[in-house]
């Protein structure tokens, strides 16, 4: 499979050998637009592959290690992440072993880095067929996956989250790959064998639909050094200036 093994390119020419096969086939279509750059057409029924954006080289490299080096000297407020609702958030390493910073503790690097995510989101929001993003709440928060971290199938209330991922160079981990499930959103049925991968590659940012089922896998790293670690700041974005919850 290829696209779940991350092999997008390949992905999309098979799909558009299956849409010259079956025309007007709206799962094929879909499909297609997934693995490929341009816009989607209307979502099919029930259970459907989960859409994203991929930018790679998001950050240059000096602002990369602008993230790696603010995260190391905040070390000390990145704390055991949460799961669950709002108002009934509690640490649960069956669901989610990892750490984070809160979007308080992000406030410098989000002074910068915001304005860069808001400056790409008529592209995003258009591909991903997403209205009232031209006046969004952007909530940066920074998370850390050390060695055996992880994150367990889950969904997020957010209508749109931006993953932008940094590390150290070279890196010093493998896994942490964010796995997209093909989702029924009205439901939150999800198929477990039919996914997209998506490397957490250096300095990339990825978008998604927050209602789609996904997971972070197990991170290796050969050491327990803090900035080893598998890093990313999670946008969450709300349309229309929403406050969240």
């Amino acid at each position: 499979m290829e696209r779940g093994d991350g092999h997008f390119t390949a992905a999309h020419q098979a799909y558009r050998r299956l849409c010259t096969l079956r025309p007007g086939d709206p799962w094929a279509s879909w499909l297609c637009a997934i693995t490929g750059s341009h816009r989607l057409p209307a979502p099919p029924p029930g259970v459907r592959a989960a859409p994203f954006v991929q930018i790679p080289n998001f950050l240059t490299s000096a602002e990369g290690e602008r993230l790696l080096s603010w995260a190391q000297n905040e070390r000390g407020r990145f704390a055991p992440g949460k799961v669950g609702p709002s108002g009934k958030r509690r640490v649960d390493i069956s669901e989610r072993r990892g750490l984070a910073a809160s979007s308080k503790a992000c406030k410098d690097i989000g002074a910068w880095l915001v304005p860069k995510v808001r400056a790409v989101l008529p592209t995003v929001s258009a591909r991903l067929r997403l209205q009232g993003f031209d006046n969004c709440r952007i909530v940066p928060v920074a998370v850390a996956y050390l060695n055996g971290g992880y994150g367990r199938p889950h969904c997020d209330p957010p209508p749109l989250l931006g993953n932008c991922y940094f590390h150290a160079q070279p890196r010093r981990f493998s896994g942490g790959d964010l796995l997209l499930y093909d989702t029924e959103v009205e439901t939150g049925d999800f198929k477990a064998c039919a996914f997209s991968r998506i490397e957490p590659a250096a300095n990339s940012i990825v978008f998604h639909p927050g209602a789609y089922m996904h997971e972070i896998t197990r991170v290796v790293c050969g050491t327990d050094r803090f900035t080893d670690a598998r890093f990313a700041v999670t946008c969450t974005i709300w349309p229309n200036g929403g406050a969240g919850t």
